[in-house]
């Protein structure tokens, strides 16, 4: 599923967790984001199932899906089309909806025609005949929109106004959030300290509205589990002095075998300096996996190398930036609970010998290259 503006759009959201529980206990949101969950409430449920079925579509209702994709057309009532199914129109509410936005051929804008000669009759058939003439009513109309329409895209459009932030709790439950809403929800959920609570801003796109979407449909805890859990979000808690130097070994072993970096060291794409900042990048990611009571979300690492690499002249699109970020994000867990197998892993994958780096330029084969330290191993292939 593809939307003209579906990539373009972000909506931010304003959560309120519970460090300990690392639950969320509701979120300041906007418009945006109260429009796209009501918008889900007006999708088909053949239009929900193409949107989860890449995503673990869950129950059996994606295999009733696959199954009428693959039914041979013969089969089908002559006047039936599978699309009517599979492809459902979706009712056009005149706005655009965020995070769900489908093509504009889903949209439900039906079309109208008459007659040539009359102007009595409507159908939404160009085949149609007309009552009156017998002719086919195949003149397009077109539809005008009146002055609520006009007044609904002034203020917007979509469902709810943007006159106040609205309270979503963690079962999605809405409501216009004020002062006092927010006590008595933090009253409700027994909340002693705030210092107890944490702040965190989250931006939505299409993959995230997606997780909602899913997450909607198989429990009752939908923030928590599309947020918190989907992210990776960890609550530290303290490392021993063995866990953060195992931690800090750990990064610069990963760091060592993520290709996409080694290349960027010995090309020397940040400029000649390149090495130094990577040692740095392993100093500031240690610092933010050792930081003390804050959560860390891994939307939050992967920013962190998004940016570093981007900063090398270097722009990564392979994946291996969130494999990387994830990576990072098991060590550090490990190390937490005073396991370092990651890290072992790691140091056994390291070759025993040392090797020159072999550097592959248009099937020209350099084998006299060799890294600056001399006790690199690495193959870097450039295209």
């Amino acid at each position: 599923m593809a939307g003209s503006s579906s990539s373009s759009t972000k909506v931010s959201l304003k959560l309120l967790i519970d460090v300990k529980s690392k639950k969320v206990l509701f979120a300041e949101a906007s418009k945006e984001f109260v429009d796209f969950l009501f918008h889900i409430l007006s999708l088909p449920v053949g239009t929900v199932i193409k949107l989860l079925r890449k995503n673990s579509m869950v129950g059996s209702l994606g295999n009733l899906y696959d199954s009428i994709e693959n039914l041979s057309s013969t089969y089908m009532q002559p006047n039936q089309s599978k699309d009517v199914v599979l492809n459902p129109k979706i009712a056009n509410y005149g706005a655009h909806v965020p995070l769900l936005s489908l093509n504009a051929d889903d949209s439900m804008n039906r079309k109208f025609y008459r007659c040539a000669s009359s102007h009595v009759y409507v159908a939404d058939d160009p085949t149609a005949l007309c009552p009156q003439c017998k002719y086919q009513m195949n003149t397009g109309l077109t539809y005008v929109a009146g002055e609520s329409a006009a007044k609904e895209a002034a203020e917007g459009g979509g469902f709810v106004k943007g006159v106040v932030t609205y309270m979503v709790m963690d079962d999605l439950v809405v409501k216009p959030m004020s002062t006092i809403s927010s006590i008595t929800m933090l009253n409700k959920f027994n909340v002693k300290e705030v210092g107890g609570l944490e702040e965190k801003v989250v931006s939505l796109e299409m993959k995230e509205g997606l997780m909602l979407l899913k997450a909607s449909l198989q429990c009752k805890n939908v923030l928590t589990s599309g947020f918190v859990e989907a992210f990776a979000m960890v609550i530290p808690a303290q490392l021993t002095s063995e866990a953060v130097n195992q931690l800090r070994e750990g990064i610069d072993l990963l760091l060592g075998k993520w290709t996409a970096l080694q290349m960027a060291i010995h090309n020397e794409w940040g400029g000649r300096d390149t090495r130094q900042k990577v040692q740095q990048l392993t100093v500031e990611i240690h610092q933010w996996l050792i930081r003390p009571s804050e959560a860390l979300y891994i939307d939050e690492l992967e920013n962190l190398l998004d940016d570093f690499m981007l900063s090398l002249n270097t722009e990564i699109d392979d994946g291996s930036i969130e494999e990387i970020a994830n990576e990072l994000m098991i060590m550090h867990k490990e190390c937490l609970e005073g396991k370092f197998a990651l890290i072992e892993q790691l140091r056994q994958s390291i070759p025993t010998s040392n090797h020159h780096i072999q550097v592959v330029n248009g099937g020209v084969d350099d084998s006299d290259s060799t890294s600056s330290s001399g006790d690199e191993s690495m193959e870097i292939a450039d295209s």
